[in-house]
């Protein structure tokens, strides 16, 4: 699946153990976050200092030349609907073809002037941009959250679940809106989707950044300090204390990580990686039992998860099963192809099986 669909990243931890249950029963599993522990979430004055340059209402604001040039785009366009077509045109069209012709890339978590400027996106800042560059010139847009099919993207050792944003234009004179995509190939209309508040967005845009600038193991201050932002902003976010959780676990604090990862399970009851990432970390605590509940509750999630079921593969790779290691190899190819570790993985089970067009069609694809 094309990487377009990315925008906002949510930690996971790889689960290893696991059988099913329906979701309905996590909420009774769990107990309320300890209030005093979830005060880490506040924001504190040195995360101001680190968050000096980046003001929230710098993120959206056009510079004069912005401007100008939105409104030299439109000019000649008659109704909203040719408007819209003329500022996408302009922003991602081919400079040959006198557009400006934006790049998608996954990391680009920019404020809309430097993604004019240096002509690069993913999909939530260029959403930003074109919201801010319609309404200039008149047209009704808003950002639009859209449920894309779960994707998953390995970073390093760290799972990322990716969301996704896109912008609606609602035309005057008509019921009818536009949907305005950097990667329309990847969008259906019959994803759920809903209108988010530019608030919802920038803190989606914080969070993007905290969650695209991990070099090391340890969490930074920085990383905090932009995810503190984010719940600042948009404080019934779950995924933003699912995120906030996941570096303070990694800062090897469980019981504050705990406290966070149950405020999100709060606020989002079928927030599946909160439950999935409590199961683990209950499990890595010694709470059998407990965990293997919350696995239970997050099965289907857990099982639509292509590096899930990678994970089941070197598993049973290593114990030698190598008929069951092949099954579970092909459905995380299955789900997603693109991918080539799962090939490298598949190559190596084949070699074992002494499956020699299987091995060939899998080394094909490195």
């Amino acid at each position: 699946m094309n990487l377009l669909v990315g925008l906002s990243f949510l930690w996971l931890v790889l689960v290893v153990s696991a059988s099913g249950c329906t979701q309905n029963s996590s909420s009774d599993l769990l107990k309320k976050p300890n209030p005093t522990l979830l005060e880490v979430a506040k924001l504190q004055q040195e995360d101001e200092t680190l968050l000096r340059d980046i003001a929230p209402d710098q993120i959206m604001k056009l510079t004069k030349g912005m401007e100008r040039y939105a409104e030299q785009a439109v000019m000649g366009a008659r109704g909203d609907d040719h408007k819209v077509a003329a500022l996408h045109a302009a922003l991602v069209s081919s400079p040959q073809a006198g557009g400006l012709g934006i790049q998608y890339r996954a990391a680009a978590t920019l404020s809309v002037a430097d993604v004019f400027s240096k002509r690069e996106a993913n999909c939530l800042s260029f959403s930003l941009l074109f919201v801010a560059m319609a309404r200039h010139v008149g047209l009704n847009a808003h950002l639009n959250n859209v449920q894309v099919p779960p994707t998953w993207v390995m970073n390093g050792e760290k799972l990322q679940f990716m969301r996704h944003v896109n912008v609606k234009v609602n035309l005057r004179f008509s019921r009818d809106d536009i949907v305005v995509d950097l990667d329309l190939t990847n969008y259906r209309a019959y994803y759920p989707q809903s209108l988010i508040d530019d608030d919802i967005a920038i803190a989606q845009y914080y969070n993007n950044l905290a969650m695209s600038t991990h070099e090391s193991d340890a969490a930074t201050p920085m990383q905090l300090a932009l995810m503190r932002k984010a719940i600042s902003i948009a404080p019934k976010q779950s995924y933003l204390w699912n995120n906030l959780a996941a570096l303070y676990w990694r800062w090897s604090l469980p019981k504050v990580a705990e406290a966070l990862y149950l405020q999100a399970a709060r606020l989002e009851p079928k927030d599946m990686t909160a439950i999935w990432n409590l199961s683990e970390l209950y499990r890595i605590g010694g709470q059998d039992e407990l965990a293997g509940a919350l696995a239970l509750a997050a099965q289907g999630y857990r099982d639509s998860n292509p590096y899930y079921q990678y994970r089941l593969a070197v598993l049973e790779y290593s114990d030698q099963n190598f008929e069951q290691a092949a099954h579970r190899i092909e459905r995380a190819i299955e789900k997603q192809p693109e991918e080539k570790r799962f090939y490298r993985m598949a190559a190596d089970i084949y070699q074992r099986l002494g499956l020699t067009k299987k091995w060939q069609q899998a080394q094909s694809q490195l």
